[in-house]
């Protein structure tokens, strides 16, 4: 059975300036692994944390834009990415689970640095942006998300 997830990312310079959110709907490899696995997979294409949104869609071509998060009624998972500017800007992680008992969405983990997420729930994953590059992330990194454990 497919874990669906929706993306929402804000704060990024690819967004339109009217736009506040950009949301993804993501059809499988929604549980936390796969999106761990995804955001390492956009830190990669997209270099610099302010590319990482265009990373995502370079490295993700299957996501659905939608104009809300209501538009994935069928999510199972829910992500939240902020950019946070500054001199030193960093990518802001939450993440929510709906049960399948209720309809509402229950607060997962976080918020968390983007790297932070990425090695609790991908283990193994360099615990670093920089060290992606170096450490498999870059060559011969699995072209699909891992098998959920």
């Amino acid at each position: 059975m497919a874990t669906r997830a929706v993306v929402s990312f804000s704060g990024f310079p690819e967004q339109p300036p009217q736009q506040t959110c950009c949301y993804l709907y993501l059809h499988h490899d929604g549980f936390p692994t796969g999106a761990a696995w995804r955001f390492a997979a956009s830190l990669r294409h997209g270099g610099a944390v302010e590319g990482f949104l265009a990373g995502f869609r370079h490295s993700q071509p299957e996501a659905v834009e939608l104009a809300s998060v209501a538009e994935a009624a069928d999510a199972d998972y829910r992500y939240s990415l902020r950019l946070q500017a500054g001199v030193h800007p960093s990518i802001e992680v939450q993440c929510w689970r709906r049960h399948p008992a209720t309809s509402s969405w229950h607060l997962r983990c976080g918020p968390l640095p983007l790297d932070v997420f990425i090695q609790r729930f991908l283990p193994g994953a360099p615990a670093d942006r920089s060290e992606l590059s170096d450490a498999g992330l870059a060559d011969g990194w699995p072209e699909t998300p891992p098998a959920r454990g």
